[in-house]
């Protein structure tokens, strides 16, 4: 993985084994309580999930369960954020899902996180419920939607 300022074109790839170092760095920087490299090893190898990465410092990593997905982690690096790689990456993860029959992404996010809501609504996401004093600082969690392909679905970005 190369460093914002190596970017030569954002390439995104499916995460493998090799990515471990740099997937718990991203982690390490982007949560106040990350996951661990064993962790993110068993999503790694374990069946229906889903790890993407690209080339500038950012992954997403998506669980699949029959004809559903939900968005586990989406980070990006701090020096990398604000120039579109979060949403690169989960509208390519998004579209990946919709070509192996995932009818619907489900997500859950702060309710304080304002930028990330943002991205998640460009994205065709809606607030489905809502898990009031969930976060350790008593912040909701919102629950999140998005159909990937049916009458509801719209075009994928």
């Amino acid at each position: 993985m190369t460093s914002p300022a190596d970017r030569s074109g954002d390439r995104i790839r499916e995460a493998d084994r090799r990515d471990l170092d740099a997937l718990a760095a991203i982690e390490r920087q982007s949560f106040d309580r990350p996951w661990s490299r064993s962790s993110l090893a068993a999503r790694i190898d374990g069946p229906g999930s889903l790890v993407l990465v690209d080339d500038v410092g950012g992954y997403a990593l998506l669980q699949i369960a029959g004809d559903e997905a939900e968005l586990l982690r989406l980070a990006v690096i701090p020096g990398a954020r604000g120039r579109g790689s979060g949403k690169r990456l989960l509208a390519d993860a998004l579209r990946r899902l919709s070509r192996v029959d995932v009818r619907t992404c489900h997500l859950e996010v702060g309710s304080s996180n304002i930028a990330a809501l943002a991205l998640y609504r460009r994205l065709g996401f809606r607030e489905t419920g809502r898990r009031k004093g969930y976060y350790p600082d008593d912040g909701d969690a919102l629950l999140m939607t998005s159909e990937l392909w049916g009458p509801d679905s719209g075009d994928l970005p």
